[in-house]
């Protein structure tokens, strides 16, 4: 059966801040949380490269969002026209990542990462340690042409 439902789409600023980017309604044929999660996948297909990733969440009904997500990007879907939608959302998908998307510090067990902008610029900045001359790997290379060692 077709209903009509009324959907939204905000992306969250540095801030923390949720941005409406995108409000309409439509005809659908299919449940809200399906809804959701086709309009935020289509989001990230129309968006590809501009969002910093993750994993899509989905939940029915109104909820209050845990704080072990730190989602990017947010779609609501309302039962009813625009003019005329429900106050509460009947399904909501989120962007985001999950607190258990990111490595525990093995000493402390906690977590490195506070969000996932973070998260990220400590990932561009982790280097291997430097190789040493004299651990055994480096004096072993040969020279592939003449078999000899440097």
């Amino acid at each position: 059966m077709r209903e009509r439902y009324t959907y939204e789409i905000a992306t969250r600023s540095q801030d923390g801040q949720w941005r409406t980017a995108l409000r309409r309604d439509d005809t659908f044929s299919r449940d809200p949380a399906s809804i959701a999660r086709s309009l935020l996948e289509q989001w990230i297909i129309d968006h590809q490269g501009k969002l910093p990733g993750g994993r899509v969440f989905i939940y029915r009904g109104s909820h209050q969002l845990s704080d072990r997500i730190t989602p990017s990007v947010r779609v609501q879907v309302f039962r009813g026209a625009l003019q005329e939608r429900e106050d509460q959302p009947v399904a909501v998908a989120y962007l985001g990542h999950a607190e258990r998307d990111y490595p525990r510090n093995r000493q402390s067990g906690r977590r490195f990462v506070a969000s996932y902008s973070s998260h990220l610029s400590r990932l561009s900045k982790l280097r291997l340690p430097p190789q040493r001359p004299g651990d055994g790997r480096a004096d072993e290379l040969r020279d592939l042409r003449t078999g000899i060692r440097p």
